[in-house]
């Protein structure tokens, strides 16, 4: 009867711990920022990570650049949180994630870099651990192991 009740235990935390992971709407469960020593052509970098719980209603800028230019005056009423970091170069960041972050149904890294401003953001939404490694003249998208 023990072993019973024991058994019965294990299946319904196991239960429970996989049923709380498949109602997350992303991977994402923490976020790093790196910026090399020539990050940015040795300039401070900022980068927006921006979390969306209404994807079906918000319509956000399609471009790094048009982000920097109107995200000061973008009213999104909790549909979007948005969490900013300015990052010197040599330096690491540890991203603190928003309350609920993981209900968020995209996750988009912008990224206010001198060159490239009219790239896409990057979408971590599936990323687990994402790392963003700025570089000299360019960033890319890794993940912490």
């Amino acid at each position: 009867m023990k072993s019973a009740i024991k058994f019965l235990s294990i299946i319904l935390f196991a239960l429970l711990v996989t049923g709380c992971s498949m109602f997350d709407k992303n991977s994402v469960n923490k976020i790093q920022v790196i910026a090399e020593s020539k990050a940015n052509y040795g300039s401070v970098t900022d980068v927006d990570f921006v979390f969306v719980y209404d994807g079906d209603s918000i319509a956000l800028p399609s471009t790094n650049e048009e982000w920097f230019d109107v995200h000061n005056d973008l009213r999104f009423n909790g549909d979007v949180k948005v969490v900013s970091v300015r990052i010197s170069p040599s330096l690491i960041s540890e991203v603190q994630m928003p309350p609920q972050h993981f209900r968020a149904t995209k996750v988009l890294a912008y990224v206010n870099f001198k060159k490239n401003g009219d790239q896409e953001p990057m979408d971590i939404t599936n990323k687990r651990n994402p790392v963003l490694i700025l570089k000299d003249d360019h960033y890319r998208l890794s993940r912490r192991r």
